[in-house]
Order: structure tokens, then C-alpha cells, then sequence
């Protein structure tokens, strides 16, 4: 399953968008680290389609993302199991 994460360059524009995207499953995050992106928060949509709704609600917003990213979901089941 991929994430799709939109970068910002800085947490207010992140804050500003998030809350108002409507109807859509997303999360405001810290940027993965393999993303390295100044800001160090990112929001994290589901479904690929709402990029185009995201573009617009930034542009009316007068938002400018700095860049979308997806990335294939590699969560480690084992991670926090220590014996």
C-alpha cells in the first residue's frame, strides 16, 4: 500500500491546508527522514486521486506546496520487540 505526503515550507502553510481540506482521510506529520525536507512536517493523504483537490484548495489558499512525494508503506511489525 503507497503514501502520498505533500511537503510544505513551513508548518503553518501544513496546519493551514489541513485543516481545510474537507472529506478526505489525512494526517499532519513529521516528514519521513529519507524525505529531508526542511520544514519537518508533512501531510499524509490515502488516496491518489485527491492530489488534484489538494493542488486546487492550495492554490485558492494561496499555498505553494513544495513538492508531493509517494512512497510504498514499510511498516516493521518487529520494530519494538526487543526479545
Amino acid at each position: 500500500m503507497k503514501k502520498y505526503y505533500v511537503f510544505f515550507k513551513n508548518s503553518v502553510d501544513a496546519y493551514t491546508l489541513s485543516t481545510n481540506l474537507k472529506g478526505i482521510k489525512k494526517t499532519l506529520a513529521p516528514t519521513p527522514r529519507e524525505a529531508s525536507h526542511c520544514c519537518g512536517v508533512c501531510l499524509i493523504y490515502e488516496d491518489k486521486k485527491d492530489k488534484t483537490y489538494i493542488e486546487e484548495m492550495a492554490k485558492k489558499l494561496n499555498i505553494t506546496p513544495d513538492g508531493f512525494w509517494e512512497k510504498e508503506e514499510d511498516i516493521n511489525p518487529d520494530r519494538m520487540k526487543f526479545c
